[in-house]
């Protein structure tokens, strides 16, 4: 039960998180971060339970050699959110400290206390909107609507402030935007803890052939349907995110142009997903028994229908790296391709039949796409 739990979640993360307009919009990765955590602590349950819970925990052991680079950069990521003195902040960081100094008047001998908090100035009372003259009209004798503000040493004079929850701390972080940098730093747990589930949990199939299987004929999926909602976006656009939704930095429509950029509302991120998908799809296409031991045919159909669907998009992405990346792929596809025992035949041969192939396929492809595209 739990492994088919465990299963399933990574298969809906696979499927749905490209279709999530690229999963950079809050709505849309904060449920999944949360399926993740949710899956791995499934896991960490299961090992505490089971009787058996060395064994639930094997799978952690063959990965020490990337699980000590991985939490590095998690612990740095994290050391840039922990509020620091600004002695050791000047040690490790000249800029930061030099850049909190130059903007924080006073900083950093005291707190600073943050009078204009919620748009209210020192006496409570709202801040009214005041409309600033004109360069000309100030050179007129206009008068400017505002007050100079009191020179340091006056300040100094003043009686203290008593510190409220608004005052901006002495220890300071080395990050200057923490609220942009934690939603990063669980975003690296999250990709870290799904690595994990993929690559040491211990499902029930001990080579794990079955389960890769699965898995990768969920990414031929994902990348299929990426594609095609790609391709149906230049038939018809009406200037949303899978028809749906605004992106948060669309404030006028797409603003790509011409350009392929599906469910990810960007042209090189929907080519840099594509170009992850594709290997698997060449694999259903040339080699369908390496994806499913049943219903190879099927399999098969998906593939090559897949292949043609990623190679149009990505070529309609207009993304030269994501063509690179593409090519880049299935050159190393072509140098790990399995070598059948006792075959004979020429090498040369064989490549200038992958050759030619590639071309048609090519034109084909060009065909598909259309001049204007």
């Amino acid at each position: 039960m739990v492994d088919q739990t465990i299963l399933w979640g990574l298969g809906a993360l696979l499927l749905l998180t490209p279709l999530a307009v690229g999963g950079v919009e809050p709505w849309a990765y904060a449920p999944m971060e949360a399926l993740v955590f949710s899956l791995t602590a499934l896991w960490l349950a299961r090992g505490v339970a089971d009787p058996g819970a060395s064994a639930a925990l094997s799978g952690l052991r063959g990965l020490g050699a990337a699980l000590i680079p991985a939490a590095l950069l998690i612990g740095l990521a994290a050391l840039q959110l922990a509020p620091i003195p600004p002695g050791l902040l000047r040690a490790i960081s000249p800029a930061s400290f030099e850049l909190y100094q130059n903007s924080l008047p006073g900083w950093p001998a005291a707190p600073l206390n943050v009078r204009a908090a919620n748009g209210r100035g020192g006496s409570g009372e709202p801040a009214a909107m005041v409309a600033l003259p004109t360069v000309d009209e100030a050179a007129a004798g206009e008068p400017v609507p505002f007050r100079e503000s009191p020179r340091g040493d006056d300040v100094s004079r003043e009686s203290p402030q008593p510190e409220t929850d608004n005052a901006i701390k002495v220890w300071r972080t080395l990050s200057l935007a923490p609220s942009l940098t934690f939603p990063a730093l669980l975003k690296l747990i999250c990709y870290a803890g799904f690595f994990l589930l993929v690559a040491a949990y211990p499902f029930d199939d001990p080579s794990g052939s079955e389960i890769g299987q699965r898995l990768a004929r969920i990414i031929v999926l994902a990348g299929f349907a990426a594609a095609m909602v790609a391709l149906g976006e230049r038939i018809y656009s009406n200037g949303r995110a899978l028809w749906l939704f605004q992106p948060y930095d669309w404030p006028k429509g797409d603003p790509w142009g011409a350009r392929a950029v599906g469910s990810f509302a960007n042209p090189d991120h929907l080519a840099n997903f594509l170009d992850q998908a594709l290997p698997f799809a060449a694999v259903g296409a040339l080699w369908p028994a390496a994806l499913a031991r049943k219903r190879r045919r099927a399999t098969r159909i998906l593939a090559v229908a897949a292949v043609i669907s990623i190679a149009s998009a990505l070529l309609l992405s207009s993304s030269r790296g994501g063509w690179v990346g593409a090519l880049s792929a299935l050159a190393v596809l072509a140098a790990l391709r399995p070598q059948r025992a006792g075959v004979t035949g020429s090498r040369t041969t064989a490549s200038a039949a992958a050759a030619v192939g590639f071309g048609l396929a090519l034109i084909l492809l060009l065909l598909f796409v259309g001049p204007h595209g």
